[in-house]
Formats: structure tokens, sequence, C-alpha cells
């Protein structure tokens, strides 16, 4: 492993352990409700972000356990260089070609940014009368603590795990934010930083710049 990987790796970890995500303690809940791998956008050459596909087979890998998920969703990007219904076909191709069963309750909504990813997939299931007790959350590790600062906050009655993975960033992605693994994560900490500052709602219509 390259030094600057360590590094990155370390500094990580070390963000994770202070807001008290446990990267040893990667059990799956007995029972999971809802199981939401993160989206991640899309690549400019029309490929899935590798943190979405280590997402996605994570989740295939929960949805195998014995007692099943209730629901799977997931939230497709509107705001890159693609159309969410292309990234949507996208994303099924690749799940249809790794063999992924999507049990019959699955729904996917658009979102803008984190914020609107967990707050959309919420309001969904409001509308369907679904509170889900436990949820599972499967992200890129230095997107970790702000996902489950999200999540808590627009569901504060389910218990939430959050499951990481980890991904390596290029120039290949359109966001400013994802071209490489150390402004992914700084990234993530200025944009906890924001939230833990200004509030949730308040930055909710923020999206990535894009490059």
């Amino acid at each position: 492993m390259k030094i600057k990987d360590r590094l990155y790796q370390k500094l990580t970890r070390f963000y994770l352990a202070f807001f008290k995500i446990d990267e040893k303690n990667q059990n799956l809940m007995e029972r999971t409700d809802l199981l939401v791998p993160l989206d991640y956008g899309i690549e400019k050459s029309g490929d899935l972000p590798q943190a979405t596909k280590k997402a996605l087979s994570m989740a295939r890998y929960a949805l195998r356990r014995p007692h099943g998920v209730e629901y799977i969703a997931w939230a497709n990007s509107d705001y890159f260089t693609w159309d969410i219904n292309f990234l949507q076909i996208n994303k099924e191709n690749w799940m249809k070609a790794s063999g992924f069963y999507i049990p019959p309750k699955f729904i996917y909504v658009p979102c803008k940014n984190s914020i609107t990813e967990a707050r959309n997939i919420r309001d969904i299931l409001n509308k369907k009368g679904f509170s889900p007790k436990y949820i599972l959350v499967i992200c890129d590790a230095p997107h970790a603590p702000r996902t489950k600062k999200i999540w808590e906050h627009f569901f504060p009655d389910s218990e939430i795990q959050i499951l990481i993975t980890w991904s390596d960033w290029d120039e290949n992605h359109p966001s400013i934010w994802q071209k490489s693994k150390f402004r992914w994560l700084f990234g993530n900490i200025l944009h906890h930083m924001a939230i833990s500052l200004f509030g949730i709602e308040r930055l909710a219509n923020k999206t990535h710049t894009l490059k």
C-alpha cells in the first residue's frame, strides 16, 4: 500500500472513531426493515462509481440473510451530467449482471444531495404508511459520520446501522469533491461541520459543484 493511501486510511479511521463509527463492528443487525445502499452519482464515462458498486454488492449480501429485508430503497442523483433514468437503468443492469435479487418492496427516488436522499426516502415510505424500526445504510467510509447524522435526523425513532465500504475516487467523477480520496475526505468533514453549524434542513437544497 502506498504511503498516501495509508495516510488516507489513518485520517479516515480517526474521523470515524471521533464520531463513534465502529469500523470493526460490521455485523449486520438481526432484523432489517429498510436497506439503503447510498448513491454516488455517475462518472463522466457513464459508468457507476466504485462506491456505488460496492454499496450494491454489500446490499446483495444483506438480502441473502435468513430474515430478509422488508424494503430496499435508494436514490438517484438528478444533478449530474446524466439523466436519472439512465442512472437507474445503469444500476438495474449492473445488478442483473451481478445476480442481484430485488425484493418486491423496492423503491427509488430522485435526490440532490445526501440530505434529500434520506428525506425523499422517508417521505415516500410515509405515504406507504411504513415506519422502519431497523435501518441499514451502506456508504463509503468518509461519508459515514455525516450519513449517520442525517439519517438519525429524518428517522429519529429508528435504530440505524451504518455499514461502510472503502472506495477509490478519481478525475472521472463530475463532482469536485469526488475527484480524489483526500478531497472526498475533506469534503465530508467540511459538509459535516456545515450541517452541524447551520442545520440539516437549511442545507437541503445545496448541490455538489460539477467540473
